[in-house]
Formats: C-alpha cells, structure tokens, sequence
C-alpha cells in the first residue's frame, strides 16, 4: 500500500505527539495547555493553571486531537486514518483530508461546547477528527442495496441511515460509561462524523474540479 503525504502526516504527528507524552510529567502540561477544555472558551485560561496559557483556547481543538492518554485510545483511530484515510486521500486529494481531519476536530468542539458548555474535562484524542473522514469515506461508496427512507432522495437516505449506525456504533462502544459522560462523547463523534458525510460530495466535485 502507497501511503499518501496528508495521511501519512497526520499518522506521524499522532505518533510523535503520543512518544512525546510518555516522557514523564509531559501529560502534565499538555493536558491543561493544549487539550480542548469547553470552560476555557468562558473563563480565563490561568484558571486551569500555568501551563493553560501556552496555548490560545481556539487552537485547542485541533492541538487536542493530536493528544491519546494511551495507546489504546490511538490505536484504533490510528488504524482507521491509516487504512480509510489513504484510500479516501486516492479519490479527494490532500488537500481535502486535511480540511475533513481538522474540521472534524471543530465540529466535535462546537457539539462539546454546546453539550458540555461549563466542563473543565479536558477532551483529547483523535477519534473525532478521524471520524469526518470515515463519514466521507462512506457517503463516497457506492451502496450495494439503495434503500430509501421517508422520501427522501438516495443521497439524503444515505445520510441518515449511516448517521444512525455510527450513532448506535457510538451509544455501543461508550455504554459501560456513565450517562453524563456519554452525552459529550456521543455528540462530538456524531457532530465530526455528520460534517464528514456533509462535505463528501463538495470536497470529491473540488478535487475533480482541480486534479
């Protein structure tokens, strides 16, 4: 497999960034300066202590999505950029995998401000992010069986038929967690996800536009 540069830039960063929090006491600064803190948006960075003022709270979103608090929570995200991400970036280009990666980062914050507005729980990792481009990746197949829901047109019932399997995958994967917790993990995967499914076809009509 011929691993394309915005993938491969991405997986490396992950993994840079996560050898990097091993060092010991690393997580102690990059938790408060650079994981994404919906109370920051409201409050004073110095709040959360010295280290939250190295890094403007809007760049928080996307710095959070470089951050794992182990190697199981990169693991999977990991694999799925490496795997669906290299075979989106084929048939979208670069350009558009960064714009799903970090837009997928956005939109997890903007659901996590709205759900979890007042939360000093730092949010990290990068499922989320990942997460627009497997809605993108997705919404782009061409599904073996077109099954219309409600009226509405193939694209539209594909839309919601796969927002309600990653919204049953998500309720699946967090449901040993307790409900408050679930709400803002659930709504940040889904809000990264839908953004993904939603950019699909404008980011596929850019890239043929432009190759």
């Amino acid at each position: 497999m011929k691993l394309k540069p915005a993938t491969t830039a991405l997986v490396l960063i992950n993994v840079l960034v996560a050898l990097i929090g091993l060092w010991p006491g690393a997580m102690n600064v990059m938790l408060p300066a650079a994981a994404f803190i919906p109370a920051r948006i409201f409050g004073s960075a110095a709040m959360f202590g010295e280290a939250a003022t190295l890094i403007p709270v809007w760049l928080t979103p996307f710095t959070a999505s470089f951050i794992h608090l182990g190697w199981f929570d990169l693991l999977w995200p990991f694999l799925l950029l490496l795997l669906l991400g290299n075979a989106l970036e084929m048939s979208i280009g670069s350009r558009a995998i960064v714009i799903l990666y970090f837009g997928g980062a956005l939109s997890s914050a903007v659901a996590l401000t709205v759900v979890a507005g007042g939360s000093a729980e730092p949010f990290t990792g990068s499922f989320n992010a990942v997460s627009a481009i497997i809605g993108c990746y997705l919404m782009l197949q061409t599904p073996l069986v077109q099954q219309y829901w409600m009226n509405l047109s193939g694209r539209n019932s594909r839309l919601l038929q796969l927002t309600a399997l990653w919204f049953v995958i998500n309720i699946a994967w967090n449901l040993y967690m307790p409900w408050d917790q679930i709400v803002p993990l659930v709504a940040s995967a889904m809000a990264a996800f839908i953004f993904g499914c939603l950019a699909a076809e404008p980011l596929h009509r850019w890239y043929k536009r432009t190759a």
